[in-house]
């Protein structure tokens, strides 16, 4: 019975226009966003390399994760350039700085980074970069719908 509800939705959309899908199925199409369930990953820019610590997630990056269905993605976002609250430079700055990889840490594209509370354990790089990432695939898959849930 399931299957003929399917086969008769995926045909009376087609009726109305919509051959191709959304996320996958044309029944989705039009069902308003608060409807359909998306797969989500937590701490989704957590995968190797370059690094295979235990501290990471996941086991595939953003693109496979994409490539493979999710469609939610959990991130955690911290600007990466430390400030001293007091107005001068102390030791947490300096050794946070060490780890820095922001090309330019004055750029905000640059110095927002996806790291787990603090880039000091685990920096996977700009946001901007995965983001970067996302939009290709977005651009190839207009019909897709992509969630951010922003932690930090």
């Amino acid at each position: 019975m399931l299957k003929r509800i399917v086969w008769l939705v995926a045909s009376a959309a087609m009726v109305l226009g919509q051959s191709e899908p959304c996320n996958g199925h044309v029944e989705l199409c039009a069902r308003p966003y608060n409807n359909v369930s998306f797969a989500c990953t937590h701490n989704s820019y957590s995968s190797p390399p370059p690094n295979a610590l235990l501290v990471l997630n996941q086991e595939n990056s953003i693109e496979q994760q994409l490539n493979d269905g999710i469609r939610a993605f959990m991130l955690d976002v911290v600007r990466n350039k430390p400030v001293a609250t007091d107005g001068t430079s102390n030791i947490f700055n300096t050794i946070a700085s060490w780890f820095s990889h922001a090309k330019n840490a004055d750029d905000p594209l640059e110095s927002v980074h996806l790291c787990h509370e603090s880039c000091l354990l685990i920096d996977k790089g700009p946001l901007v970069d995965s983001l970067t990432v996302i939009r290709e695939f977005m651009d190839a898959n207009p019909r897709e719908i992509i969630t951010f849930i922003i932690e930090n």
